[in-house]
């Protein structure tokens, strides 16, 4: 991974922490409603492994939220992190 896709993953896993505890959630009971194990889960949560594209609607649909409100908290906070970027550097 990339510098900004680590960077991404991990505030995606803090966010993914954050919903499940709000739940009242452990690792486990939402490893058991999305199939996966609770090492896949705890992975997640600290960014190690990519939660995949498919999991989203079933990821947010546990958690009580839509996709929207589980990643755009994520890409707003890491967007105010960054420096604003150039047109020159956009390559446009």
């Amino acid at each position: 991974m990339i510098a900004d896709e680590e960077a991404f993953y991990r505030a995606l896993g803090d966010r993914i922490a954050e919903l499940r505890r709000k739940q009242n959630l452990t690792q486990q009971q939402l490893a058991d409603a999305l199939g996966l194990s609770q090492r896949t889960v705890g992975h997640y949560e600290v960014g190690r492994i990519r939660v995949q594209v498919y999991m989203l609607p079933e990821l947010s649909d546990c958690l009580g939220v839509s996709i929207s409100e589980l990643i755009d908290p994520v890409r707003k906070a890491l967007s105010r992190r960054k420096p604003a970027r150039r047109p020159s550097e956009r390559g446009g």
